[in-house]
């Protein structure tokens, strides 16, 4: 056994066989570590799984702003999640989907800009609708307009699929070039600029009932031309709705729903 000399401190001792001191120090040391370790190993893995979704979503977005028509950094992912819609719907078409989440897009920033949403119930969820009917009444009681002018949509990304109970759920991720501004009554722009081009992403959900199936309606699509099943006429603006006779167009037995739009 170790002798132990009792320092000027009465309550401090220090080992006379510097060996022993130094592996009660190294010992101290390394549970202390130990302890740092795990803790932050925990920390790290409680952060992750808290921050996941979000960090998938941003990171998408931002390789989504760098893509051309259509191209995805990951397209062997893209097409795993076509495989498992048509699983559940064979006839479901990835193509008109996406032009479909295109024309939504654009008549939403239509509506918002003209306060007409009425004609939107049957394809947008009605908490959207009523967000966007808020802010332009903000906009209205002040007496300002904003105008939002898409120039163009440069891509469509299948982002995620899964089903929630009853209900499954296309996300979709969509590059756009817009212009943003605010009007006075005198028509003069107050804020933001109708030269200066935006470009941003944005990340929409699309639901319906779970094992619906595509009623693929439109006739004889290529190269962007799709004919109305019930007139005959060209589409080539709307795959929503037709143009002339506004028959419902890219149906299912539950129409898809827009349920969330974010910008990313």
């Amino acid at each position: 056994m170790s002798n132990y000399n009792r320092n000027n401190d009465e309550n401090a001792y220090h080992s006379e066989d510097p060996l022993l001191e130094f592996a009660t120090q190294l010992f101290a040391f390394s549970v202390t570590k130990l302890k740092d370790t795990v803790e932050e190993k925990i920390n790290i893995k409680i952060n992750k799984e808290k921050a996941r979704n979000k960090l998938n979503i941003l990171e998408y977005a931002e390789n989504a702003k760098n893509k051309k028509n259509y191209y995805t950094p990951d397209e062997s992912e893209e097409e795993r999640l076509i495989e498992l819609i048509k699983r559940k719907d064979p006839e479901f078409n990835k193509e008109l989907f996406e032009h479909y989440a295109e024309d939504i897009f654009r008549k939403l920033m239509h509506a918002y800009c003209n306060n007409e949403f009425e004609s939107l119930r049957k394809y947008i969820d009605i908490n959207i609708l009523e967000t966007l009917r808020t802010q332009a009444m903000k906009n209205y009681a002040l007496k300002e307009k904003e105008e939002i002018i898409v120039e163009s949509v440069n891509y469509v990304d299948f982002f995620g699929y899964h089903t929630e109970g009853k209900i499954e759920v296309v996300s979709v991720a969509l590059g756009v070039n817009y212009f943003d501004f605010i009007k006075n009554v005198d028509g003069k722009i107050t804020k933001g600029s109708d030269k200066i081009k935006n470009r941003t992403t944005y990340l929409l959900s699309f639901a319906r009932t779970s094992g619906a199936k595509t009623i693929n309606n439109i006739k004889d699509y290529k190269d962007g031309v799709a004919y109305c099943p019930n007139c005959g006429g060209a589409i080539t603006n709307s795959y929503s709705e037709c143009e002339f006779c506004h028959a419902i167009l890219y149906n299912s037995t539950d129409n898809w729903l827009l349920t969330h739009i974010e910008e990313m």
